[in-house]
């Protein structure tokens, strides 16, 4: 990985930029653990307090989700929903948006837009609608500040973990 084949030696530059994207990775993990932990503090106060004024639009989010055994729903909460909700909400919605002057002239109209979009995705609950307009703006707010940078894989490994810590939350309610 830093020795090259060329000079039979190792490369400073390559060293560097191993360093470099070591870095990235983990503030991106450090950056999800501290959004992860304020969401979801956030959430289960607003869950506590609002609860019995919430309105139920269209059942609750988890029951489905929940009725499998563990593995499938990690399966689906922490992989494969991560993986296509990321392609859908940030990288073609950040493409589409794009496409308009509109909106390619200020970053923070698409990352309002993606909030939006992702929150209105998530048609369960009022609150629920409310918390996923939240993490949508985390979501492609992440995606906007890290384009050339992993941004695909940055908002899906912080999706992942949201969900992970909500399916731990779910199973100790």
């Amino acid at each position: 990985m830093i020795y090259t084949d060329k000079t039979k030696s190792f490369s400073i530059k390559k060293v560097n930029k191993y360093i470099r994207d070591s870095r990235a990775v983990s503030s991106i993990l450090i950056v999800g653990s501290i959004l992860s932990s304020i969401y979801f503090i956030v959430w289960f106060i607003s869950y506590k307090i609002l609860n019995g004024w919430d309105i139920v639009l269209d059942g609750d989010p988890n029951a489905s989700l929940l009725k499998g055994p563990l593995y499938i729903t990690v399966l689906e909460a922490m992989i494969i929903g991560p993986i296509i909700e990321t392609l859908i909400f940030q990288k073609f919605l950040y493409f589409i948006a794009t496409l308009f002057s509109w909106f390619r002239h200020n970053k923070c109209r698409i990352v309002i837009l993606g909030a939006f979009i992702f929150g209105l995705a998530h048609f369960f609950t009022l609150l629920y609608i409310i918390t996923t307009v939240i993490t949508g703006a985390f979501f492609m707010y992440l995606y906007v500040i890290k384009q050339n940078k992993n941004a695909y894989w940055s908002v899906v490994i912080l999706h992942s973990m949201i969900n992970g810590v909500a399916i731990f939350l779910s199973y100790f309610e």
